[in-house]
């Protein structure tokens, strides 16, 4: 799942033209049991995700948002998603409290979720994560997002549901 809107007066780049970017990558890569959503309203608290799970039959979720830019793929862990990640993601970080996202209307409903993001690894991690977002100073600027980071978040959800 990502969501296709962006914040007002943002040009959504990495929040969240990354995470739609990174789904579309997997689309042919992934078995029929698998849906790619895309939702709208992420930004008005998550309406399309809202909708979305009152008219499906949904087990699980990973939810990728702001994936675009950073050195290091994140992830946070909601409502008793406890599938193991494949070894070679335990360098990867698990972050907690991270702001609302698609994953938080998941949790709503009792769907074990995952929110896989990118990052630079930095300790203040959630500043690094508004610094991506909303149109703030990283947002806006295309430059900035890394081919190679997006390509990582895309296996590591292959990898993941494989």
């Amino acid at each position: 799942m990502a969501h296709y809107d962006v914040f007002p007066g943002s040009r959504g780049y990495n929040d969240n033209g990354s995470g739609v970017s990174v789904l579309l990558s997997l689309q042919d890569l992934v078995s029929d049991s698998v849906e790619i959503v895309f939702t709208d309203g992420e930004e008005r608290m998550g309406l399309g995700s809202d909708y979305y799970f009152q008219n499906s039959d949904t087990e699980k979720v990973i939810n990728v948002d702001v994936a675009g830019v950073g050195e290091l793929v994140s992830f946070q862990r909601y409502s008793g998603f406890s599938d193991l990640l494949p070894v070679k993601y335990h360098n990867c970080l698990e972050r907690f409290n991270v702001p609302f996202s698609d994953n938080t209307i998941a949790s709503y409903y009792e769907i074990p979720n995952l929110l896989v993001f990118a990052g630079t690894g930095r300790d203040n991690y959630l500043d690094d994560i508004w610094s991506l977002q909303h149109g703030n100073e990283n947002d806006n600027k295309l430059e900035l997002l890394s081919e190679n980071m997006m390509r990582r978040v895309s296996e590591f959800i292959r990898d993941t549901i494989t």
